[in-house]
């Protein structure tokens, strides 16, 4: 999948092609390092950057990745988004601003 594959798929518009995307597709877990991105992630959130996430895991960065979504221009885009990458979920957070 390309970059312009996934801007679409978050609804994002090929005006964003020259910022930086950062995605993820995990298990939400402190083991993996979540903890120390929602530490970061409002200061991330101030960059020129295009963020894309997707998975599911422990309910406080599921809660946490859709209050995130919600700050900064929610998209509805989780079932297709799961579709494509192949992740199993449960009702995570699915999201890109």
């Amino acid at each position: 999948m390309c970059k312009q594959e996934l801007l679409e798929l978050f609804g994002l518009s090929h005006d964003h092609l020259d910022r930086p995307l950062i995605g993820i597709v995990s298990r939400f877990a402190d083991q993996k390092g979540f903890d120390l991105i929602a530490e970061k992630a409002h200061e991330l959130m101030r960059e020129d950057l295009v963020p894309g996430v997707l998975g599911t895991g422990e309910r406080k960065y599921e809660d946490f990745f859709k209050a995130l979504a919600a700050a900064y221009r929610p998209r509805g885009r989780e079932d297709r988004l799961r579709q494509r990458a192949g992740a199993q979920s449960r009702g995570g957070s699915g999201y890109g601003s």
